[in-house]
């Protein structure tokens, strides 16, 4: 995927950054839903809408967080820093989330395949 190459080349000597931070989290993103892939490609080309950009958008929503609550520090959980990351690359909410799988049904007696039928 051509995003993920590009996450990865804005990240480049930019280890445990914000902005890497940020790529890393797109990267799960991209891997959860392929279909955003372009989108964040598109938006990956444009200065404008770098990784290093975004990382300014998380921390201007930082800084309101911490002005609301007069503390000394400030933190995002992941949900909170995917809301702004899909609202700074435009991306669409994911409403819905994948159903996780069901039991496995225990085989009856009628499921069962004897081989000695065959003989």
């Amino acid at each position: 995927m051509k995003a993920i190459e590009e996450i990865k080349r804005q990240q480049s000597g930019k280890e445990n950054s914000p902005a890497w931070m940020i790529g890393m989290q797109l990267i799960d993103m991209i891997k959860a839903e392929p279909a955003i892939s372009g989108i964040i490609e598109e938006d990956l080309q444009n200065p404008d809408m770098s990784l290093t950009k975004c990382a300014d958008a998380m921390r201007k929503h930082a800084d309101e967080i911490h002005s609301k609550s007069r503390g000394n520090c400030v933190c995002i959980t992941p949900a909170k820093a995917e809301t702004v990351i899909r609202k700074f690359y435009g991306l669409p909410d994911q409403t819905e989330r994948p159903e996780p799988a069901a039991e496995p049904v225990p085989a009856t007696e009628e499921d069962i395949l004897n081989l000695e039928d065959f003989l």
